[in-house]
């Protein structure tokens, strides 16, 4: 029988990533469903090599193993799943009401509070183990310079300290049933609750393609996670999360 998400959870006080720390251990049979938790991470990390500023202890950094019966085509959801999981927490623990800025990005009031990042590890061509890291800004009073504009921490909108404990036990109490479904049933059960939380669908969105900028409308998300966009000049294309950065536009 395959072990809840959350049936161990190791805490740490500071790690280079939390996300190393699994992949470390996945090699020694951990079982699906291990949660690492520390309190600061060294290299925190994000999409495409970014540093994910997490030196100390007012977030919420964290990775799970997971052992995922899907192909990995579908792999691409399991951030969507993570996504809707963490809304709902923070919403139960302190009604702050998020959105999901596609692929990973959970935002409130236009400034980031929490990043995904799941990688695959492979032993050839057979998919063994996901890692999902999740990094939450919880306690922080304030940023650097260079974040103040676009990050912010769920005390600065509660203004009151939030506990991180109780924000991780209801994410891992919300995505176990979530995460059941997405393997037995697929995404598409889920994907109206995903879609309720987009902060893009039916928004116009700037798209950085290797290097260029080009403008277009998000239609849908669909069954892979992906997006379909229409661009200014009237193409019609799906995107998947390696392939493009996206911005919202005002």
């Amino acid at each position: 029988m395959i072990k809840q998400i959350g049936h161990t959870i190791l805490k740490l006080d500071e790690v280079s990533s939390t996300n190393d720390v699994v992949k470390r251990l996945s090699k020694d049979d951990e079982e699906h469903g291990l949660v690492v938790v520390a309190k600061k991470q060294t290299c925190g990390r994000g999409r495409q090599g970014k540093v994910w500023e997490s030196y100390d202890e007012s977030g919420l950094w964290f990775s799970i193993l997971i052992k995922p019966n899907v192909s990995v085509l579908e792999i691409q959801t399991l951030t969507l799943i993570l996504a809707v999981s963490m809304v709902e927490a923070i919403e139960k623990v302190t009604q702050i009401k998020c959105g999901i800025k596609w692929p990973n990005d959970l935002t409130y009031k236009g400034k980031k509070l929490c990043g995904i990042l799941c990688e695959s590890v492979f032993s050839g061509n057979y998919l063994q183990v996901v890692v999902a890291g999740i990094g939450l800004n919880v306690n922080q009073k304030k940023f650097k310079d260079e974040l103040k504009d676009i990050a912010g921490s769920l005390r600065m909108y509660r203004n009151r300290r939030v506990d991180s404990d109780e924000i991780l036990q209801t994410f891992i109490t919300i995505l176990n049933p979530y995460y059941n479904t997405l393997v037995h049933k697929g995404i598409k059960t889920m994907l109206p609750l995903y879609k309720s939380y987009s902060t893009v669908i039916g928004k116009r969105v700037k798209l950085i393609e290797q290097g260029r900028e080009v403008y277009a409308v998000v239609l849908d998300v669909n069954d892979l996670g992906n997006l379909e966009i229409l661009y200014d000049d009237g193409r019609l294309k799906e995107v998947c999360s390696g392939e493009v950065t996206l911005r919202e536009v005002e």
